[in-house]
């Protein structure tokens, strides 16, 4: 998806960022790279791998937000589907 993502969408992007899924499809990956940043760092964190001034100790919350944010990525996915390949925008 990110090969795809940088051939394809990036050279577009400001651009076309309102035309057809360029837009949508930006978003998703926005917000994917988000949530696999914040997975990474509560794993890191979870296996005491982060310095001692990135260590929180609310897990809950963390990995709430993290799924969270997991779940509108898969959103994201499903609507860029939708356009791509079902509205063949």
């Amino acid at each position: 998806m990110v090969t795809i993502f940088i051939q394809v969408i990036l050279p577009g992007v400001p651009g076309k960022l309102l035309q057809g899924s360029y837009g949508v499809t930006t978003l998703h990956a926005l917000v994917g790279a988000i949530g696999v940043l914040l997975g990474l760092f509560v794993v890191l964190r979870a296996n005491d791998l982060m310095p001692k001034s990135l260590r929180f100790s609310n897990y809950k919350l963390f990995m709430r937000t993290s799924y969270i944010i997991y779940m509108l990525s898969t959103l994201g996915g499903i609507t860029v589907y939708i356009f791509v390949y079902i509205l063949g925008k």
